[in-house]
């Protein structure tokens, strides 16, 4: 069976919530955490046992529009500012900066299942960017979308990605075949988020 929590909110302020990712906390022990992109150009880290806050992560110069997390526990966090930031959840620095690939906000990120440091990242503009996360460096750039990319997901063992975008589209990637997209799904309006079964 499932396990459904309700958080009271009473007391709370807001900030504009762009993005959450569950994953482990640092130290391990089965605990988890969830990590929140926010309006504020923070990542707060929220215990998933009792709601509480136990870290920030700060760094970007503007909104941080999505966060995930790597197989081995590190978030990357993506903002307005243009870049990429890597986190490990024990520090309150980044551990990797990655930028220089995008020329507009970028928008979403995803690890590769099949490797925990290979990261895509997508933005606005229309970019699917492959990187290294050892060494701060971009590999492969994917080109197709025609408009910004909002959405990144690896399919379960990393073979394949697929992105979403406001072209209406939602392109299928082998990230070992950069020539183009294996797959183009159009749809009759954008594609904000995709997702593969598991």
């Amino acid at each position: 069976g499932g396990h459904t929590e309700v958080w009271s909110t009473e007391g709370r302020r807001g900030k504009g919530l762009y993005s959450v990712a569950f994953g482990p906390a640092p130290g391990g022990g089965g605990t988890r955490i969830l990590a929140t992109g926010c309006q504020d150009w923070t990542c707060h880290l929220i215990s998933a046992a009792d709601g509480r806050e136990v870290g920030r992560l700060q760094g970007h110069t503007g909104e941080v529009n999505a966060v995930c997390f790597s197989s081995e526990g590190l978030i990357a966090s993506v903002s307005d500012d243009r870049c990429c930031k890597v986190w490990s959840p024990s520090e309150a620095r980044p551990v990797a900066t990655l930028d220089g690939a995008h020329t507009r906000e970028v928008y979403g990120c995803a690890f590769s299942p099949a490797s925990p440091h290979t990261l895509a990242t997508v933005g606005f503009d229309r970019a699917v960017v492959l990187w290294d996360t050892r060494t701060a460096r971009s590999g492969a750039i994917l080109v197709g979308h025609s408009d910004d990319v909002i959405g990144a997901h690896w399919a379960p063992g990393g073979a394949h990605l697929a992105t979403g975008s406001d072209d209406g589209t939602c392109r299928v990637w082998d990230p070992r075949s950069p020539g183009g997209a294996l797959l183009c799904l159009e749809h009759e309006d954008m594609v904000k988020r995709v997702a593969f079964s598991p």
